[in-house]
């Protein structure tokens, strides 16, 4: 398996979705409900391209002709993300092991705020609540793979690492327009 960097060009929709593990439990004898959470939230994303020709629409069909079904994966950032916080520098993890909702970053100057995304490990994450420098991040989807410590953690232009849910289709019209749409999974396991 080979993980590719997506090419440089942006749908012209696209659809990103936090698929949480989550079970929902109710009593039939007191309604009483219950939920659990489990370990295994992820991204889904669905990417269109509308009225793509030439250049635009041979790399796109290159690069997931080039993925071959599932084999390899792709780097793949939200393309609609607007970073909100003034975060920079080189961060990195802080501490080894580190699993749950929250993770320790050094190394970071500015603020990073709800909404921001930052990545690490191969894993993308949404950063929960307003953060002020260097410290404990809270987090979501949870941390998949216990950290390594030192890690570098992307806060400019993180992206996640995604395998394709189902082979990619396009259609053309006789003016060699196409449309093309791909449904990806985050791969929990990179």
């Amino acid at each position: 398996m080979t993980i590719y960097t997506f090419p440089n060009e942006k749908p012209t929709s696209q659809t990103v979705e936090l698929m949480t593990n989550t079970r929902t439990f109710q009593s039939p004898i007191t309604n009483a409900t219950q939920t659990l959470s489990r370990k295994g939230s992820y991204w889904r994303m669905r990417m269109t391209f509308s009225n793509i020709t030439g250049d635009k629409r041979g790399v796109l069909q290159g690069f997931f002709a080039k993925l071959n079904g599932q084999e390899h994966r792709a780097r793949i950032a939200d393309y609609g993300y607007v970073k909100r916080g003034t975060a920079s520098g080189t961060a990195t993890i802080n501490g080894a092991g580190q699993t749950g909702s929250t993770v320790n970053i050094s190394g970071l100057s500015g603020s990073l705020k709800a909404g921001d995304y930052i990545s690490f490990s191969n894993e993308l994450h949404m950063v929960t609540a307003d953060v002020a420098g260097s410290g404990a991040v809270p987090i979501s989807p949870p941390i998949r793979k216990a950290t390594t410590n030192l890690a570098t953690v992307d806060v400019s232009s993180p992206v996640g690492v995604f395998i394709l849910e189902n082979g990619p289709s396009w259609s053309t019209s006789g003016l060699n327009v196409s449309n093309m749409t791909v449904n990806l999974i985050e791969d929990v396991l990179a």
